[in-house]
């Protein structure tokens, strides 16, 4: 019989930055990108390993194209729950 992997230690990061406000009006993604216009080049996502960072647009197009993929592979539709 096959034994389970060992769980792995979970970390958390917490930035120094003070906490931000978020109201939940909006879902998150709705609010991250809700002035995507304006704010495109900002850093969105930044990997701590390599410094690579993805900018607000490029997280955008990215989601995009997941989600159009799952559409037109899996028929995953608006509204559908996703895990």
């Amino acid at each position: 019989m096959e034994s389970l992997p060992e769980p792995h230690a979970e970390t958390v990061f917490r930035s120094k930055l003070p906490d931000i406000s978020i109201l939940d009006h909006l879902p998150l993604h709705d609010y991250v990108f809700e002035r995507l216009a304006d704010r495109r080049d900002r850093a969105c996502l930044i990997d701590g390993d390599t410094g690579e960072t993805l900018t607000l647009g490029d997280v955008d197009s990215l989601w995009r194209r997941v989600a159009a993929g799952m559409h037109s592979s899996l028929g995953v539709r608006s509204g559908s729950t996703v895990m």
